[in-house]
């Protein structure tokens, strides 16, 4: 673990041996408690060495693992339980001051499927199982459960992430093999070798945090868990990180604060600058500063679909991807990114030199799910006639040919906190609102968050609308809460093309113009 715990009771630091027994042990407890392979599990847990040990022992024992972030409404949790068929869960007693135990044991008494909920961390509330008292009990839990997989047991399921498409979840199915070849790819490309330390500060049973620990696994490193309250925190725990123990420091953080940890780290005075690897939605958004000195590897998500990883050079800005296959130091090619002709929303005719980004590749999610032998049918993600995986990114031909950058998205949408935002479902969500004439969400830059949402409305003959009252709305409206805005704006109108649809470029300068001119006034 990092230096700074967020569950409290809980701080570990285990030898690849010890991990070894805990994951056994605890693989053999999910067996006795009736879950079978293929079985899902919710992991709703901060980034904690024990998060690491738990997702290791759900594969060892055949299950599938699938994120509940922190952040997620209940809503959003019970849409991914129904989802994903979730039959346990393991969460911490608290992180921080939420009662994330409490919580998680009332959404399981709601959800009929969730048959287990198991607690990390002291103060465990009633109706859970302590994972203290499992693992005090290592040498009575007897050994994980024997597999029999059909085919290549490394072509099941192994995890499900999650992307947002047409305002909607959709399972990302990750195989085993899919986790191995990310973390190859990732330690291949940021130089991640044997006995290096890479220090990672993303959720565990995220994509990002999927891809540390797959990298650790697959390179032979040191995995060290940062929960980071605060990026001077971060820094100190990354310095701590790096104690002379192991070899090369490798840290693993979202792109957006990549600047202000590079300035602190700097301000800080130490010497020795570890190599970094942001993980960003997609390059060319705000997201990804030039860094001169450092030595630095983009890893882009598509919307939470996969992570691409590209080597900058000298640190300075992102490196396009490349018109083709994506070709690693070792000559082993990880995915090919293809450009298919398709109109950008606002766009009036096609080129040749544009299109929508389609994947394919060792590290390209294309699995169904529910897997066949569970007895499930059907792919979630969206694929093409040619079976290439549609990111929903709007991609241009670099001048010579050679490269791919990212040009927006293909429909409506804001990036916020690396997760894809539908607007034009927003805007329905939004005039709900008692008391609008029309309503429409766009979205704004944010420092921190790649993109915020702005909510943009015309009130009824004499409404008066409070911004706190809309808040409320749309919170007991189920709302997640990267989607709520946090900006609400008066506007005269809507500005809307002749087919109806909002222009989101012409609303941004409706609704934010008198924002900048007030601040102007004020300063």
């Amino acid at each position: 673990d990092g230096p700074d715990g967020p569950v409290p009771g809980v701080a570990a630091r285990y030898g690849y041996r010890e991990a070894d027994l805990r994951v056994e042990g605890l693989a053999a407890f999910f067996a006795g408690l009736g879950l079978k392979p293929d079985n899902v599990l919710g992991v709703n847990l901060p980034n904690v060495a024990e998060a690491a040990i738990v997702i290791l022992a759900a594969w060892r024992a055949g299950l599938v693992v699938v994120p509940l972030p922190l952040h997620w409404t209940d809503r959003e949790i019970a849409r991914a339980v129904e989802h994903a068929g979730i039959r346990a869960i393991v969460t911490a007693s608290k992180v921080e001051d939420r009662p994330c135990g409490e919580h998680m044991r009332d959404i399981a008494a709601d959800n009929f499927t969730i048959r287990f909920v198991i607690g990390l961390g002291e103060e465990q509330p009633d109706g859970l199982i302590d994972l203290a008292l499992v693992m005090a009990d290592l040498g009575g839990l007897g050994a994980a459960p024997d597999l029999q997989r059909r085919g290549n047991a490394a072509d099941h399921v192994a995890a499900l992430s999650f992307s947002r498409r047409d305002g909607r979840l959709v399972a990302v199915p990750l195989t085993h093999n899919h986790l191995i070849a990310l973390g190859r790819a990732h330690a291949d490309a940021a130089g991640v070798a044997s006995g290096a330390t890479l220090a990672s500060s993303m959720m565990p049973a995220g994509l990002g945090g999927l891809c540390a620990l797959a990298t650790a696994l697959v390179a032979d490193a040191r995995l060290v868990c940062h929960h980071g309250r605060s990026v001077e925190g971060l820094v100190a725990g990354t310095v701590q990180s790096g104690d002379g123990e192991s070899g090369p420091l490798h840290l693993m953080i979202p792109a957006t604060l990549a600047r202000p940890f590079a300035e602190a780290f700097d301000a800080a005075g130490e010497s020795v600058r570890p190599a970094l690897s942001l993980v960003a939605h997609q390059p060319g958004r705000g997201e990804t500063p030039a860094l001169d000195g450092w030595t630095v590897t983009d890893l882009s998500s598509f919307g939470g679909l996969t992570l691409v990883p590209v080597r900058r050079v000298e640190g300075r800005r992102a490196a396009p991807w490349p018109a083709g296959d994506l070709v690693l130091a070792s000559g082993a090619v990880a995915a090919a990114l293809r450009l298919k002709p398709r109109m950008r929303a606002g766009d009036r005719r096609p080129s040749a030199s544009t299109g929508e980004i389609v994947l394919e590749g060792a590290i390209v999610p294309d699995a169904p799910w529910p897997e066949p032998a569970a007895g499930g049918s059907g792919r979630v993600l969206a694929v093409n006639g040619e079976g290439r995986l549609r990111t929903g990114v709007f991609g241009e031909l670099t001048a010579d040919g050679k490269g791919l950058r990212a040009g927006g998205m293909v429909a409506d949408s804001a990036i916020v906190a690396g997760e894809t935002i539908d607007l034009a479902a927003l805007d329905a969500r939004f005039a709900r609102f008692p008391g609008l004439a029309d309503a429409a969400a766009y979205a704004l830059d944010d420092a921190l968050l790649g993109q915020r949402v702005g909510m943009a409305y015309v009130p009824s003959d004499g409404a008066e609308i409070d911004p706190e009252d809309v808040a409320a709305f749309l919170e007991a409206d189920g709302l997640g809460l990267l989607e709520r805005p946090s900006v609400v704006a008066k506007v005269a109108a809507i500005p809307r093309g002749t087919d109806g649809k909002v222009e989101r470029s012409a609303l941004f300068v409706k609704a934010e113009a008198p924002r900048a001119a007030k601040a102007v006034v004020a300063a």
